[in-house]
């Protein structure tokens, strides 16, 4: 641990929120209802990954539907990893949040008869709430940020990078350092309680689909801090993901097969009906596995999407994603659409309760940077939204009605940067290496081939005295550090489960069920999961 220098700039918030997606904004509006809130994010306050989500948000609405059934998709497609309390907690407390989100301005679809649903992968009934048909993300992020933007109680700063959490002498958080593009220095922000609501990771892959703030900043400065990881092993790819040569990937929602397209080859055989009784509904693992075998078979790059099955068409429906083809050069009334796999989620990231608390006291997490036992080995389509306004609801609330005593003294970690630039090839590099080694299939020999060269790719950027000087390796220390630990997670769980595929272990091991890997930055452990928790 190193004490901070005593002339960096130091500003003091009551409370602390690391990122403007879903989960940040919430938890900011609620902390704000009792004292003021910095609200901090990477780029602009509409740069996450909330904002590019397409299919909606996954909620027990209708008379058709129950909790219950909700549940059991959910554990379903967890693959004997979710955690059942967590995920309870999800489906009973959702709807009150999402009444929440339209009491405050989000419009969701509506027809004759009220609130539109919609029926995605996994999912047993219709409960997929949308808005502007495959715009629900960015009706959700504009409607929360306008909010905050109006309110005093809370101060944004944009364009501003977190480097560390900084803890007091006895391991409590107590806020967190940061670049701050503005000034071009590092400030200092001491906070009563600190959210990380710092979103996913997709940037670790060469093929993904999130924004580039997506470098999973938030998971690796909570693990250099001390706090508890789980489950890294589990990276969802998302099957659909336009792919055309020369053009940016794009997501084409699963909402799209729950209206009727289908998957099909260059032939226009339909593959996926004779895989599993839900066709291109199936989990997504399944359907992503679907789509590598049609590809290893056919040796072509895509699959392709076929909306001219679809109740509705695409343009009336997804107006989005048709434009987006559109000015791709695909015109999806008389073509089908050409996809593939692509990195999409992460189920893993940063421990937490109920209630959105770390292994660190006073340091909450909450969204795709958190793990709350939710997802399991794999997500269920549109939890993720749900998982991010329910459980920042509750930190926030944990945060409101809990006390700490301040520690004099700040430390944060002796990772400190080189100044020297890392090149974009570099980066290109590192992400071609991951892609092959831990995508969606993996195998001992390229997994340890990986971590060996992940680890002297950490040592090249940290270690070194200095401070701060370069952003962009600032950026590789993080994806790398995760990078090696998902590809370490991988190897030690032997084992087919979820989005965890292994080559050499192909099956699902039951004994291995509910058997979780921890990680933090003094050890490496397995944890079996029961009711009583984990932290």
């Amino acid at each position: 641990m190193l004490n901070l220098p005593d002339n960096i700039e130091r500003v003091t918030y009551p409370y602390l929120v690391i990122g403007a997606g879903l989960a940040g904004l919430n938890a900011a509006l609620e902390l704000a209802a009792n004292k003021t809130v910095l609200l901090v994010c990477k780029e602009g306050l509409l740069e996450s990954n909330t904002f590019y989500a397409q299919g909606g948000i996954a909620v027990v609405l209708s008379r058709e539907d129950t909790k219950e059934l909700h549940i059991k998709d959910t554990l379903n497609a967890g693959a004997g990893l979710c955690h059942l309390d967590s995920v309870r907690t999800l489906v009973e407390e959702g709807p009150t949040r999402v009444r929440e989100l339209i009491n405050r301005g989000v419009f969701f679809d509506r027809d004759e008869q009220g609130l539109t649903l919609t029926r995605e992968g996994g999912h047993s009934r219709q409960r997929i709430l949308h808005a502007q048909g495959d715009a629900t993300g960015r009706e959700i992020a504009l409607c929360l940020a306008e909010i905050v933007f109006k309110r005093e109680d809370i101060i944004v700063w944009t364009q501003t990078e977190l480097l560390e959490i900084v803890l007091d002498a006895e391991g409590q958080a107590k806020g967190a350092l940061f670049y701050v593009k503005e000034k071009q220095k590092p400030v200092l922000v001491i906070a009563e309680a600190v959210v990380l609501a710092t979103g996913g990771a997709g940037q670790l892959y060469l093929n993904n689909t999130n924004p580039k703030v997506a470098t999973a900043d938030g998971v690796a400065a909570a693990y250099r801090a001390g706090a508890k990881l789980m489950d890294m092993e589990f990276f969802q790819f998302h099957p659909t993901v336009f792919y055309k040569q020369g053009w940016p990937r794009f997501l084409v929602s699963e909402a799209v097969r729950g209206e009727g397209a289908i998957l099909v080859n260059k032939q226009g055989e339909r593959f996926m009906s004779g895989l599993h009784p839900l066709g291109e509904l199936a989990p997504r693992d399944v359907v992503v596995r679907g789509i590598l075998k049609e590809l290893k078979r056919s040796k072509e790059q895509v699959v392709y999407l076929d909306t001219s099955t679809m109740k509705r068409k695409l343009a009336d429906r997804f107006p989005k994603i048709y434009n987006m083809l559109r000015q791709a050069g695909v015109n999806p009334e008389v073509e089908m659409v050409p996809v593939a796999p692509a990195a999409h989620y992460f189920m893993g990231g940063i421990l937490t309760d109920s209630y959105g608390e770390t292994s660190i006291p006073g340091l909450f997490a909450c969204g795709e940077t958190a793990c709350t036992g939710v997802h399991g080995a794999n997500r269920l389509a549109s939890n993720s939204l749900l998982e991010a306004i329910v459980f920042s609801y509750r930190a926030a609330n944990k945060i409101k009605n809990s006390l700490w005593r301040s520690q004099s003294g700040f430390f944060v970690n002796t990772h400190l940067r080189k100044t020297n630039v890392v090149t974009t090839e570099t980066d290109l590099k590192q992400k071609v290496q991951f892609e092959l080694a831990c995508s969606t299939i993996r195998n001992k020999k390229t997994l340890q081939k990986n971590i060996l060269l992940l680890q002297a790719e950490i040592e090249t950027y940290t270690g070194i005295p200095g401070f701060y000087g370069e952003l962009l390796t600032q950026h590789y220390l993080n994806m790398s550090m995760v990078r090696r630990l998902i590809a370490m997670a991988a190897l030690q769980r032997e084992e087919s489960r979820g989005a965890h595929y292994r080559l050499d272990f192909p099956e699902v091991n039951e004994t291995l069920r509910m058997n979780q890997i921890v990680f933090s930055s003094k050890g490496e452990e397995v944890w079996a999961w029961n009711s009583t928790g984990l932290l």
